[in-house]
């Protein structure tokens, strides 16, 4: 028996699968560049539209209703939350906004997030200085947001660096 083997299409097999390999991480890379000038854009449009520094003028409620979401599926659910609508003026302009408080599967919940917003209640309002017809109630609820497309971005686009130089530096 006589056994004969063709180096030549096996070294050409090696090479295509490496071609393959590196082809799929310089997509990676690139994608993870992509996604982290996505994350870093999004985390600075955060900051900037950030509600803390917006001015502030006082609202008041006008309306506070409890929201129910009924969730069909393995447990069969309700979702509660309360939407208080709210007015307030801006340069002798009147405005309305509206939030909702946080969803809860507890309905006691719901009913006391609701007696905190009684009709009439004065209540601080963030308004937008370039829109004032944009208001919310809380200054600080873009803010982990931001931080967090900030500190993803700048991690993204450093591994995509670091992965490079390397993929560089090993030709």
């Amino acid at each position: 028996m006589e056994f004969s083997v063709n180096y030549s299409s096996e070294k050409r097999t090696v090479s295509t699968a490496k071609l393959m390999k590196k082809q799929t991480s310089i997509w990676i890379i690139i994608l993870l560049f992509v996604l982290g000038v996505a994350s870093l854009y999004f985390g600075i449009y955060l900051i900037q539209s950030d509600p803390s520094h917006w001015p502030s003028t006082e609202g008041k409620v006008v309306s506070a209703d409890i929201d129910t979401n009924f969730f069909s599926g393995s447990n069969n659910s309700n979702e509660y939350s309360v939407t208080v609508k709210y007015e307030y003026s801006v340069d002798g302009v009147e405005e309305t906004g509206n939030f909702s408080t946080s969803r809860t599967s507890v309905q006691s919940i719901a009913e006391s997030d609701l007696t905190r917003y009684p009709v009439g209640k004065t209540i601080a309002v963030y308004y937008n200085p370039k829109d004032p017809s944009f208001s919310t109630n809380s200054a600080e609820e873009s803010v982990l947001y931001a931080y967090t497309g900030l500190v993803l971005g700048i991690g993204m686009i450093g591994y995509a660096a670091w992965k490079s130089i390397a993929r560089f530096l090993q030709r």
